[in-house]
């Protein structure tokens, strides 16, 4: 897990790296720093039906660039995302809970409405790096976990260590004054497998909110 951290935490500093310059030449960027979460409503897409889907807590940071006079932004982000699927029949219930380190870089448009209110969208592509990955059970009132890699299993959830996503949504960000109140909605869509077994492409929507606050702009 601390070699992914240490990836994504490299990703990260080099998608920064060109803002942070332009801010010293005098470029004319904004540069907001922000904090979000929310919650992840997370699925695996494969042969036949989906499983239920997992409901849990996605949160970090993001950088977000703003380009002078244009609608255009750049926004790297470092976030914890839970992700997995869920079943469940009667009082029983399975978990694949499957829990990612995501450094998504979006680039978006925002909408002046000369107001107080900015509506965005935004897409861009995201690599998540695996921080754990344990399979969860309910049975008759006890309950039970095991990581996905433990040989009483079997290696029947094998995981992946590094997947790729495209990310797509919208937003709206209110200017509070000295922050802006933002809310995120959208879609991570897998484009690679994140179990060994092939075709078993990660999908979730995921709803944030959080604060941004302005950097010398």
């Amino acid at each position: 897990m601390l070699k992914f951290l240490r990836t994504g935490l490299v990703l990260s500093t080099l998608a920064l790296t060109p803002a942070a310059l332009m801010a010293q030449d005098g470029g004319g960027v904004n540069l907001d720093l922000g904090v979000k979460a929310g919650v992840n409503l997370a699925t695996l897409n494969g042969d036949g039906d989906s499983p239920g889907r997992r409901t849990a807590f996605i949160g970090g940071g993001h950088l977000t660039v703003s380009l002078p006079n244009s609608m255009f932004y750049f926004q790297p982000e470092l976030l914890y995302s839970m992700k997995g699927f869920s079943e469940s029949d009667g009082g029983n219930s399975a978990t694949v809970a499957l829990d990612y380190i995501d450094v998504p870089v979006l680039v978006g448009l925002h909408f002046d409405t000369g107001g107080s209110v900015t509506p965005r969208i935004f897409a861009g592509p995201q690599a998540s790096f695996k921080a754990s990955c344990k399979l969860k059970g309910t049975m008759d009132g006890g309950s039970a976990s095991i990581d996905c890699d433990s040989d009483l299993i079997g290696g029947v959830f094998e995981t992946k260590g590094v997947l790729f996503d495209m990310l797509f949504g919208a937003g709206l960000d209110f200017d509070m004054g000295n922050l802006d109140i933002v809310f995120d909605a959208r879609y991570d869509l897998g484009l690679t497998d994140a179990l060994q077994l092939g075709n078993s492409k990660m999908s979730a929507w995921q709803f944030l909110a959080g604060a941004a606050f302005p950097l010398g702009n």
